[in-house]
């Protein structure tokens, strides 16, 4: 089975934090694979009636089935564009540039397949805008997204009432109208495939990020399409998800040339069933849009502990960051090949 990919239509507002602690409105821009990743495997127990606590366990630290973190699609020309993460360090490859044209690359994050070829051949689309975070190989006006804010005041939970003078922002994504929201799913076991179908619909009705009581982060599968296939060559591979290499994979080459990827580091809160919320151990991934040396392999990545049942945090089993990646082939930049 060829790469799955769900068009996401969002009934309202997106927040999704950054988990610096004390700051709301400080956002992730789109959901990313490993929170992705964590929700549907949180939700199996209401897909799969008999999965026990070992099974979920295992689930947990081998997914069968990978996600990328979710990428803007839109309307160009009557027909609905993915977007998705271009290659790191792609625009730095190019020739000379002007001064005002490459500072304003510095913010692009996506770009459609067919401004991504011509990027790799090294040249621009014959016709390209730049909508916000995004390169579009077409005439175009408009926004993806704005980011709203609003002033809330605290509550203290114990006594059920307001904190006198506790304000903060709390902020949310707003989607345009005609922009919509893609992951790709890659079934490393196909027979898994109706499950999670399942916890990902569950999912939207529950909602994603912060403040899902409140309308926030609810979501439907506008439509499905199989063997998503954006023809960009082969030689290398794009990641389209947070990945974090194996052991093996960084011995066997992974990074080696015509790698070129960004680091950061992935943390967060988590909240066992019997304990209060507590921050798991930060884990350094490769960003979207990371270029690696292709291994010939299938997949690629990896789920580390963050948290063991030796920490001392009442554990009854260890927790995951998920880590495993859809990649892409894709020709190695100009220039880093």
């Amino acid at each position: 089975m060829g790469l799955v990919a769900y068009r996401l239509v969002f009934k309202g507002p997106i927040h999704m934090g950054t988990g610096r602690e004390g700051d709301l409105a400080d956002l992730n821009t789109l959901p990313r694979s490993d929170t992705l990743a964590a929700a549907i495997i949180s939700l199996w127990r209401h897909v799969v009636s008999n999965a026990s606590d070992r099974d979920i366990t295992h689930l947990a630290e081998q997914p069968p089935f990978v996600i990328s973190s979710a990428f803007p699609t839109l309307q160009v020309l009557g027909k609905w564009q993915p977007l998705i993460f271009v290659p790191v360090g792609i625009f730095d490859s190019l020739g000379s540039l002007p001064a005002g044209l490459r500072k304003t690359l510095k913010k692009v994050r996506f770009a459609d397949p067919g401004s991504i070829g011509a990027l790799l051949r090294g040249s621009f689309p014959d016709k390209w805008s730049i909508i916000g975070e995004a390169l579009v190989g077409a005439e175009l006006n408009g926004d993806l997204w704005s980011y709203q804010y609003r002033l809330r005041l605290q509550v203290d939970r114990l006594g059920d009432r307001p904190m006198e003078g506790r304000l903060y922002e709390f902020g949310g994504l707003h989607l345009g109208s005609e922009v919509r929201l893609t992951v790709l799913l890659d079934f490393i076991d196909d027979s898994c495939r109706p499950d999670v179908d399942a916890a990902l619909r569950l999912l939207g009705d529950q909602g994603i990020g912060g403040d899902r009581t409140a309308g926030y982060g609810g979501f439907e599968i506008e439509k499905i399409d199989e063997n998503f296939d954006p023809n960009l060559g082969a030689g290398a591979r794009l990641s389209l998800s947070l990945l974090h290499p194996s052991p093996d994979e960084v011995d066997h080459g992974l990074l080696d040339v015509p790698a070129q990827y960004l680091i950061t580091p992935r943390g967060g809160w988590t909240t066992p069933p019997s304990g209060a919320g507590f921050r798991r151990k930060p884990v350094n991934m490769l960003v979207e849009g990371s270029v690696v040396r292709d291994l010939s392999r299938p997949r690629y990545g990896d789920s580390p502990v963050v948290l063991n049942t030796s920490d001392g945090f009442g554990l009854s089993h260890p927790v995951f960051r998920p880590g495993g990646a859809v990649t892409i082939p894709i020709n190695p930049p100009q220039g880093m090949r």
